[in-house]
């Protein structure tokens, strides 16, 4: 016995440290706080918020598709009332057959004739006082929209 006894106590024996044997090792820095040491303190109004705001999240989450497209049927039934592609093409018509009206220098209309000043006489784009636009208007557009009507 006295052999293994002194065999174990050998030397390099004694240097060899296992791994659960192992020796502390001394740093400057704090040790890490494990999670039941940590300085957060939850109390039981902010859980129930936090829970509250969680739920509110998924419900609104879900929601975001079904207001996409409520959003989307609104904007077409809008398009749709508001015959936008009409009112524009007779917004324009009616533009168009204002801007071709000229009066002649005897005072009648001369329907078509091209925009901008003209040799014969009064445009809508070459007017310069307040009695030009009742000539052009008595002369030209008056009856130009009296024909429309019949």
């Amino acid at each position: 016995k006295s052999k293994s006894r002194s065999q174990s106590k050998s030397p390099t024996a004694s240097n060899q440290v296992s791994d659960d044997e192992a020796a502390p090792v001394t740093t400057d820095s704090p040790k890490p706080k494990s999670r039941v040491e940590c300085d957060i303190v939850v109390t039981k109004a902010e859980l129930v918020e936090y829970l509250h705001t969680k739920k509110w999240w998924k419900t609104s989450r879900v929601q975001i598709p079904y207001t996409f497209l409520m959003w989307i049927n609104f904007m077409v039934s809008t398009y749709l009332h508001a015959q936008v592609y009409q009112s524009f093409h007779i917004r324009d018509a009616v533009a168009n057959a204002i801007e071709s009206v000229a009066v002649n220098q005897e005072g009648s209309a001369a329907c078509g004739q091209s925009v901008g000043v003209t040799s014969a006489g009064l445009s809508l784009h070459n007017i310069s006082s307040q009695g030009d636009i009742y000539d052009w208007f008595q002369g030209g557009v008056a009856p130009f929209a009296g024909k429309a009507r019949r």
